[in-house]
């Protein structure tokens, strides 16, 4: 994603608009390297999610925010890790409690223990 975002970023400062189409992507990113990075069909699949569907239409850098953002993450995986969370926090709160009985239980024995009965 990040030599994705690379040449977006250079062949729409390159365009007179600011704005790219699919087949200039693929032109800007076959001249911009020895080899061939991208198919037309990685391109294809790029613009379709940037473009939310529309085909064929000129996409500006902004256009393509979402889909290069670093922090987006799938629905489900959002879910989990709260759910993981939850999941060490009650067994961590749950040990903690334990130990801090178990340790009053000590500190209270001992204290029984060293006072003299009677």
């Amino acid at each position: 994603m990040d030599i994705i975002e690379r040449l977006l970023r250079e062949a729409t400062a390159k365009s007179k608009d600011g704005r790219i189409d699919q087949t200039g992507f693929l032109n800007y990113a076959a001249s911009s390297s020895r080899y061939s990075l991208f198919t037309p069909m990685e391109a294809s699949i790029v613009f379709h999610f940037a473009g939310r569907g529309a085909v064929g239409q000129r996409l500006a850098l902004i256009d393509f925010a979402q889909l290069l953002d670093p922090r987006w993450r799938a629905p489900g995986d959002v879910e989990r890790a709260a759910a993981e969370v939850a999941a060490t926090t009650t067994t961590s709160s749950l040990l903690s409690n334990l130990a801090n009985s178990a340790y009053s239980f000590v500190q209270g024995g001992e204290h029984i223990r060293s006072r003299p009965i009677g």
